[in-house]
């Protein structure tokens, strides 16, 4: 098929088939029963569909526990989107079509509220991170006498090169002074 020349997916591990397999066991059990089904009638098709689920269950494990269903449901519910858009495309009559339609309508709308439930995290992820850069850039402001002092110490002991010698000549003391376990 369309498989790269010399390129052979790599197998799931029997641990990770495992640890897919009890998710989906407690999460999602239908996901779980069309997965075997599909082993049964296309091997093939099967171990990709157990290695794109894996993919997308580690991918979730970021999230916070309260969020990882929410975001592997999602996953699930756009692959959904897409199979209902090849038969959309497919349909020949318009009673079809709409139906199709309004299935999508109703997915797209779940799948928005979980995207702005992960954008929210993401957003009070940086928030927080950002309070903790402007602590730090505050900490060091009280700090610049102490500082200033020990880069002046360093430019005379030749630990640090003078400002304009340039970012090369920096990285090439940096190289050869070793670690600094100052």
């Amino acid at each position: 098929g369309g498989e790269m020349r010399g390129w052979k997916p790599r197998e799931l591990t029997d641990e990770q088939k495992a640890e897919l397999t009890t998710y989906l066991e407690d999460k999602f059990p239908d996901t779980l029963a069309d997965l075997n089904t599909l082993k049964e009638e296309d091997p093939d098709k099967g171990k990709r569909g157990e290695m794109m689920l894996f993919f997308a269950y580690t991918m979730t494990q970021k999230y916070p526990d309260d969020l990882q269903d929410d975001a592997f449901g999602n996953l699930l519910r756009r692959y959904e989107i897409g199979e209902l858009t090849k038969q959309y495309h497919a349909a020949e009559d318009d009673d079809t079509k709409d139906a199709l339609a309004t299935e999508m309508v109703e997915l797209l709308g779940e799948s928005f509220d979980v995207e702005q439930k992960l954008k929210t995290y993401h957003l009070d992820e940086m928030e927080t991170k950002l309070e903790e850069m402007r602590k730090k850039v505050e900490e060091r402001g009280e700090k610049k006498d102490e500082i200033v002092d020990e880069m002046l110490k360093d430019i005379l002991e030749g630990k640090r090169p003078i400002h304009g010698e340039g970012h090369g000549a920096m990285m090439r003391e940096h190289k050869a002074m070793g670690p600094r376990h100052d």
